[in-house]
């Protein structure tokens, strides 16, 4: 699947962002979320973010928090033989970010309304993220800037409701594996791994699922 998401900041701490999926192919496995709680459901997404407290520590960091609130809307009538509904979904982050360290930990909710009659079940995502730049990269600006994160990803889906027979729950899941991020002036590349270190699955089993990410900033 290709996303492409746009992002503007109309204030230092009040964003708007909204994302498109185009998908590549048949999508047969169960809903999951990757790196920064990227979906690989088939909707439009739309969210609100607001970064309600900063504070500085030390020379160069940060401890900080955001809340994000938004929806989305499917592009398709059904999903795994269930009608697909609009949804609301809230979610927050908050960690420590410094010139060498970065700790985050986060969590959304997201609820499914019904249509038909039926119902997609709602999604709850735990997040933890540990990064660290090279000495190398903290020092002047203008240059290269490389950061490595080791990232995990919690997602427990509920069951949804079908007017013809009792659906089985999606897996409980957990996911850690390495990411790095590389900026560049105007541009930021970011990816990669997360292997499945639990699955609770009566559903199709994951093994590994890759993220790549590009980024152009307009406006700095």
């Amino acid at each position: 699947m290709l996303k492409a998401m746009v992002t503007f900041g109309i204030t230092e701490v009040l964003q708007v962002s909204a994302s498109i999926p185009e998908v590549m192919s048949e999508n047969t496995l169960a809903p999951a979320r990757m790196m920064n709680a990227m979906s690989n459901d088939r909707e439009i997404e739309s969210l609100i973010g607001y970064r309600f407290h900063r504070t500085p520590v030390g020379i160069g960091g940060r401890r900080e928090s955001t809340v994000y609130v938004g929806g989305t809307i499917p592009l398709e009538r059904t999903r795994f033989g269930v009608s697909a509904g609009g949804s609301l979904v809230v979610s927050a982050a908050t960690g420590y970010a410094g010139r060498s360290h970065y700790v985050w930990f986060g969590g959304a909710i997201q609820h499914y309304f019904p249509r038909d009659g039926e119902r997609l079940g709602d999604s709850r995502t735990l997040t933890m993220v540990y990064g660290y730049r090279p000495a190398a990269f903290r020092e002047r600006t203008g240059r290269p800037d490389l950061r490595f994160f080791v990232e995990s990803t919690f997602e427990d889906r509920q069951a949804s409701r079908s007017t013809d027979a009792r659906l089985t729950a999606p897996p409980r899941t957990l996911f850690i594996g390495p990411t790095s991020l590389l900026v560049y002036k105007a541009m930021a590349l970011s990816g990669g791994l997360q292997w499945a270190a639990y699955q609770d699955a009566d559903f199709a089993r994951e093994r590994t699922r890759v993220a790549i990410n590009f980024s152009y900033f307009w406006f700095r």
